[in-house]
C-alpha cells in the first residue's frame, strides 16, 4: 500500500477554484441566527454559489432553479410530499458550470413517489444520505434524472411500492451510485438511454404481484455494476436479473442472490474488472482520502479533480468523469491510496471534488478506469 499525502499543487488545485460561499440558516421554529423558516423561500432568494443550512424540522418542498447551491440538513430534517405538488425537492435547468448538492434530507410522502427530481441540468448534481423516513416501501422514495449530464448519488436508502414505481429513474442520463440501498416491490430501476454506473450497491426486489417481472429495467441502456454490488429478488419463482436490452457490465465481485435468475437475451453482458475505488471524510484529521484496489501484476494511479460527464478515450471501455485531473500517487501493491486536509473555513463548503483510478496490466497491456468517486467538502 502506497499512502503519500496530495500534492500542495493539487490541492491549491482544488481549493482555490472556489470563492467564499455565503451561507444561510434556515429554521423553522425561527431560532436564534435564522436567516429563513422556509427553504423554498430561501433557495429561490439565495446568491449563485450559496450554502443553505437547515435545522431540525419538517418542510414543505423547495426547488433548485437554474443557480449553484449547497443545502445540508442536520439530522431531523424531513420534507413533505404528495400527489398534488412538485417533488420534496426538484433540480432543474443547471448550466455546465453550475452545480448543486443535497445532504441529508427525510422524506414523508403521503401521494406520490417521487422524492427528488433532476431535469434539464448539464452541471452537476451530487445527493448524499437521503432517504424516506419509513422502512417499509409504502412510504416511498425514489430519484428521477431526465436529461441530465451527471447525477451522483451516495449513501441513499430509496423505495418503491407497486407495478410502477422503482426507487431509480433514469432517463438519458448519466447517473453513478456509490453504497445505496434500492429496495422495490418490482423493478429497483427503470432507465432509458442512459448510462448508470452502481458500486457497492444492494438491489432489493419483493415483488408485490404473483408475476415477478425482474430487478432491473433497461432500454438502450449501458449499466456498469462493481466492487460487491449484490442484485436480490424475493420472488416466490426465479425472475429475470435484468429485463430489456442494452449493455450490462459485471464487475466478478457482483452477486446475484436469492431468486435472481439470468439477464434476458436482449442484453448483451460484459464480465470484466472494473478496479474498486472508495472515498471518505476522516472526521478525526479533517482529511478526505481515496483508495483504489489493485491485483497482482497491475500498475496504478488515482487521480483527483472536478466531477464532469462521462468521456471516453480510445481503447479504453469505461469513461473518464473528471475535469482539470491531478495525480495523486501511481505505484503497485495490493492498493493505492492518498488524502489531503480539508481547512475547517467557510469558503470550503459545498465544493465537489472527484476521484477516479486507472489500471495498466503489465501482463495484458489493458488499461481499466475505476468507477467514479464523487465527493462534497460539507
Amino acid at each position: 500500500m502506497v499512502s503519500p499525502p496530495v500534492s500542495p499543487f493539487a490541492a491549491a488545485m482544488l481549493l482555490a477554484a472556489f470563492l467564499p460561499a455565503q451561507v444561510f440558516i434556515v429554521d423553522a421554529s425561527n431560532g436564534p441566527g435564522t436567516n429563513y423558516t422556509s427553504i423554498a423561500t430561501a433557495t429561490a432568494a439565495a446568491p449563485d454559489g450559496a450554502v443553505i443550512r437547515v435545522r431540525a424540522g419538517t418542510y414543505d418542498n423547495f426547488r433548485v432553479v437554474g443557480k449553484s447551491l449547497t443545502v445540508d440538513a442536520e439530522a431531523g430534517v424531513s420534507v413533505l410530499g404528495n400527489l398534488f405538488q412538485f417533488p420534496p425537492i426538484e433540480v432543474v435547468d443547471l448550466g455546465p458550470t453550475q452545480f448543486v448538492s443535497i445532504r441529508g434530507f427525510r422524506f414523508d410522502i403521503v401521494f406520490g413517489s417521487v422524492a427528488i427530481s433532476c431535469r434539464d441540468s448539464a452541471g452537476p448534481i451530487f445527493i448524499e444520505d437521503c432517504s424516506t423516513n419509513s422502512p417499509s416501501t409504502i412510504q416511498r422514495g425514489r430519484v428521477r434524472a431526465t436529461n441530465c449530464e451527471h447525477v451522483y448519488l451516495r449513501a441513499c436508502d430509496l423505495r418503491g411500492a407497486g407495478f410502477f414505481v422503482s426507487p431509480l429513474e433514469s432517463y438519458n442520463s448519466n447517473v453513478a451510485l456509490h453504497h445505496c440501498n434500492l429496495t422495490s416491490e418490482n423493478f429497483c430501476f427503470r432507465i432509458g438511454g442512459s448510462r448508470v454506473h452502481m458500486t457497492d450497491c444492494t438491489l432489493d426486489s419483493n415483488p408485490a404481484s404473483a408475476f415477478p417481472t425482474g430487478v432491473g429495467f433497461m432500454i438502450e441502456s449501458t449499466l456498469v455494476l462493481n466492487l460487491d454490488t449484490t442484485l436480490q429478488s424475493h420472488a416466490s419463482t426465479v425472475q429475470p436479473g435484468l429485463v430489456g436490452d442494452g449493455v450490462a457490465v459485471f464487475d466478478p465481485s457482483v452477486q446475484l442472490l436469492g431468486s435472481t435468475g439470468p439477464v434476458e437475451p436482449g442484453i448483451t453482458v460484459e464480465t470484466r474488472r472494473v478496479p474498486p475505488l472508495t472515498t471518505g471524510r476522516t472526521p478525526a484529521t479533517g482529511n478526505v482520502f481515496g483508495n483504489l484496489g489493485l491485483q497482482p501484476g497491475e500498475m496504478g494511479v488515482l487521480f483527483v479533480g472536478f466531477p464532469d460527464q462521462p468521456e471516453f478515450f480510445a481503447g479504453i471501455p469505461d469513461p473518464f468523469w473528471l475535469e482539470s485531473a491531478a495525480v495523486q500517487v501511481t505505484g503497485s501493491g495490493a492498493a493505492l491510496t492518498s488524502s489531503f486536509p480539508v481547512p475547517n473555513l467557510p469558503w470550503v463548503l459545498g465544493v465537489q471534488i472527484m476521484w477516479q483510478g486507472a489500471t495498466y496490466g503489465l501482463g495484458t497491456n489493458l488499461v481499466r478506469v475505476s468507477n467514479p468517486a464523487p465527493l462534497v467538502l460539507f
